[in-house]
């Protein structure tokens, strides 16, 4: 292998590893997003069926 082929190679391993990580990153960050609208939601019902 050439080193210019090998330097592509390189790269798009390293992007394909930060699109990776990164989808991870906004899958968690949906889930906490997910998880606090809910909470939201149910403080708010607690609060109507309270009135």
């Amino acid at each position: 292998l050439e080193e210019t082929q090998l330097t592509s190679i390189a790269l798009s391993v390293f992007v394909t590893n930060l699109f990776r990580i990164q989808r991870r990153i906004l899958c968690a960050l949906l889930h906490l997003f997910r998880f606090w609208h809910d909470r939201n939601r149910c403080k708010s019902w607690k609060l109507q069926i309270a009135a």
